[in-house]
């Protein structure tokens, strides 16, 4: 498998999607918790146009109109990004395609470990087809039992492998 680089750029770029995902400011603004999976989706999907229009004004310094186009064309949402493994369709939430850059964005919310691993296993599908992958994990146990644990050093070490080793940046909240 060949990984793209990881250039300081396109790190750049990768964080100014991480931040329109997980920064505290959206969680002070979203109920997670009670909301659908569907009703997170509709929300993640304005904030980041939202966010990848400011970017285009500001950091590229394209006109409002040129902005507006750049992200419309380099977001894909639709349902037809299929990725058959083993029999299985995985279709990630979003594709940002940008800079020449593809970007697979896989949002999962859950309470239990099967929840988790799913997500990952099918970061890592994503992470053989797309350049990069931003796994978004929204942790709705009671006792916030797997973000509580992201702190250990077998948890630590298999994040940064899934960023090593397969282009995989996990966020958790």
């Amino acid at each position: 498998m060949k990984q793209a680089s990881k250039s300081q750029k396109r790190v750049e770029f990768l964080e100014v999607l991480a931040k329109a995902l997980s920064s505290e400011e959206v969680f002070e603004h979203i109920d997670y918790e009670s909301m659908t999976h569907h009703q997170c989706k509709k929300f993640f999907k304005e904030r980041l146009k939202e966010y990848l229009t400011q970017y285009a004004l500001e950091d590229l310094e394209l006109e409002e109109d040129k902005a507006n186009e750049l992200v419309e064309s380099s977001l894909d949402f639709s349902e037809e990004n299929n990725i058959m493994f083993m029999g299985t369709k995985n279709d990630p939430f979003l594709i940002v395609d940008m800079h020449g850059v593809k970007i697979a964005i896989e949002l999962k919310k859950g309470k239990r470990g099967i929840d988790l691993k799913d997500g990952i296993a099918q970061s890592m599908i994503y992470s053989t087809y797309y350049d990069f992958v931003l796994f978004l994990f929204m942790d709705v146990s009671e006792e916030k039992r797997i973000v509580n644990a992201q702190g250990g050093v077998n948890e630590k070490s298999l994040v940064s492998e899934l960023w090593k080793q397969w282009n995989i940046k996990f966020m958790i909240k």
